[in-house]
């Protein structure tokens, strides 16, 4: 799962890996080990034990593997609060916004991320994101309006944590050329 903190606003996406065989009316071209987003959660308010209570309805029957949450190491006091109440949260393993967006950037383009259609509010904010333009009218690496995407919010911290096909490990060689 996916979290972007807030009192008044607290958001969360819950995602599945797929695994095999395959459920039965499941897309052709989905493939093993590709992400579905199931489930978004914005309550508008309340406790983390609330929260929790609601997390754990709707992971019933699922092995939760990761939960990701908050950018920023000054919220590690409410990663600690979920901690408390069952439901640990670590923090994204790349805090670089831009970063981020590119992991999110690789599982789309790889075709990896599957978005259940009737979560209107992500969908909503994927298509309604834009960057900030510099001076010139181009678009810079700032998101416009950041603080109201919480949903991709919590697809960035979620998708931090994989390593897309795209990477390819190198063996970094180092050439030392002796004179003399």
């Amino acid at each position: 799962s996916g979290h972007d903190f807030g009192q008044s606003n607290p958001a969360a996406l819950f995602f599945a890996i797929v695994k095999l065989p395959l459920p039965q009316g499941a897309p052709p071209y989905m493939r093993f080990n590709d992400f579905v987003c199931f489930k978004e959660y914005a309550p508008g308010g309340g406790s983390a034990a609330q929260h929790v209570e609601d997390f754990f309805r709707f992971t019933k029957g699922y092995d939760i593997i990761r939960r990701v949450g908050g950018n920023k190491t000054s919220e590690q006091q409410i990663r600690d609060l979920y901690s408390q109440h069952s439901w640990p949260i670590s923090m994204p393993t790349i805090t670089h916004v831009p970063a981020q967006l590119d992991r999110v950037k690789g599982l789309e383009e790889l075709n990896k991320l599957y978005i259940f259609e009737d979560l209107h509010g992500l969908l909503g904010q994927m298509a309604s994101c834009m960057f900030e333009l510099d001076e010139d009218g181009k678009p810079t690496n700032k998101i416009k309006s950041e603080a109201k995407y919480h949903f991709l919010a919590a697809l960035r911290y979620f998708a931090s944590g994989f390593v897309p096909e795209t990477v390819h490990h190198r063996e970094n060689k180092i050439h030392v050329q002796v004179y003399g």
